[in-house]
């Protein structure tokens, strides 16, 4: 990730809760589906080292924390939430802090 990329704010609003919650059922359906058949495929789960996981799974952390953020808001809440699910990517995570339920960081 380059430095320019870390300098993109996201930002997001209420508006796209409805969008934000389908995408996050369908990756989570998408990853059990594909457990499943690497399951049946090697006999075994698949190792949470897997790269396609690890991918799906920071998506997974970045839309539950930007759910979380905008269910915050006030339903006619026109706010703008930026950088709600960032701490879920990749890159981004710390091992020595972890979010709460907001998203916000604890040491």
């Amino acid at each position: 990730m380059s430095d320019r990329d870390k300098d993109v704010e996201i930002a997001t609003d209420r508006t796209f809760l409805p969008d934000i919650q389908r995408q996050l059922a369908e990756t989570q359906s998408l990853v059990a589906t594909r457990q499943a058949r690497h399951t049946e495929r090697y006999g075994e789960p698949m190792s949470e080292a897997n790269i396609w996981l690890e991918q799906r799974n920071a998506e997974i952390r970045s839309m539950q924390l930007e759910i979380v953020a905008l269910e915050a808001q006030p339903a006619d809440s026109t706010t703008v939430v930026r950088g709600a699910g960032v701490l879920g990517r990749t890159g981004y995570q710390n091992t020595a802090t972890t979010p709460d339920s907001k998203g916000t960081q604890r040491a």
